[in-house]
């Protein structure tokens, strides 16, 4: 996946995703998706490689690619939802 692709999070996108995080009500592979946004918001101290991402959330490398081309995209809703 291309490294161009990069995701910078608004402060209300970040906490939309936080606080969908925190209710635990949607699905498991929405919360999944959720935290790749937040790993790979490069407005963080340190941003994460997407090997170490997959690794750390027991999902596969290409996972990230998808959420992360989706939000570039098509924006936050089409990279929660399918």
């Amino acid at each position: 996946m291309s490294k161009h692709l990069s995701i910078a999070l608004t402060d209300d996108q970040r906490t939309t995703l936080n606080t969908l995080i925190r209710a635990g009500s949607a699905r498991a592979r929405t919360h999944t998706r959720a935290r790749i946004l937040l790993l790979l918001d490069r407005n963080q101290a340190a941003p994460l490689q997407d090997e170490a991402i997959a690794k750390g959330l027991r999902c596969h490398r290409n996972t990230i690619g998808n959420v992360r081309r989706r939000f570039v995209t098509a924006g936050l809703p089409a990279a929660l939802l399918r």
